[in-house]
């Protein structure tokens, strides 16, 4: 009996170590072709699963060699498996690629078959009556070879010029900006921020469209935001 009692507690011990060894891991995912957005994030080890926000932001537990997969109706299923170095990151990034639509069927109408016949249904534009020519050929002399036509078909059109625009376009996601900006004593001593929960807290002001309070002129706004923020973190359940 107390040779089954001792198997149990050292189970249970390793259990409880499983778990308060992993932590919280921070991420977004992004990708060239969509913009990736409510998509579902698994830990296989844990069955833990969260979905992303509005701006693909994620925040799971997870540990070294966890495996992670993503899913969603427009992404390729993926899974990775965490390195070392992804803990290293203040945020970890995946990439994600648009899933591949096939067609179920493609139909064409009305064409019989017979070439002769169908390419008489097909309506030409002469091409010789856009161009003039005696243009032409003045390019064609000019330039060797085809280059001369190719220049006159597909000559580049004058740029125009357009007012810069004055729109503030921040180099790095907003949470990661602000944390490099304020040392800890700041949300430690002046916001009343935990010093392990600084990254949570971040999190949680990052949602919506808050990049423009990251524009040096907009400095005072960012720490009325930051403050009015922490009141609302430390009031909710955490």
């Amino acid at each position: 009996m107390s040779k089954t009692i001792g198997v149990l507690l050292m189970f249970l011990s390793t259990v409880c170590f499983a778990q308060h060894d992993r932590q919280l891991l921070y991420g977004k995912i992004i990708s060239n072709e969509l913009n990736p957005k409510h998509l579902t994030v698994i830990n296989l080890a844990t069955k833990e699963s969260v979905v992303t926000d509005g701006r693909a932001n994620f925040v799971i537990t997870a540990r070294i060699n966890d495996t992670l997969r993503f899913e969603g109706q427009e992404i390729e299923e993926l899974s990775y498996v965490l390195q070392p170095n992804d803990f290293k990151e203040e945020l970890f990034v995946m990439r994600v690629i648009p899933k591949a639509t096939m067609l179920k069927e493609v139909i064409i109408s009305g064409l019989t078959g017979d070439l002769e016949a169908d390419s008489k249904k097909i309506k030409i534009k002469p091409i010789g009556s856009q161009f003039d020519a005696a243009v032409i050929n003045r390019y064609v002399v000019k330039s060797p070879g085809f280059i001369g036509l190719f220049n006159l078909l597909f000559k580049k059109r004058p740029k125009v010029k357009r007012a810069k625009s004055a729109t503030f376009v921040p180099e790095k996601l907003f949470l990661l900006t602000v944390r490099d900006r304020y040392n800890d004593a700041y949300f430690v001593d002046t916001l009343s921020i935990p010093s392990d929960e600084i990254m949570s807290f971040l999190y949680y002001c990052s949602d919506g469209d808050v990049s423009y309070l990251l524009d040096p002129n907009n400095e005072f706004k960012l720490l009325q935001y930051l403050n009015s923020k922490s009141l609302e973190y430390l009031k909710k359940d955490r």
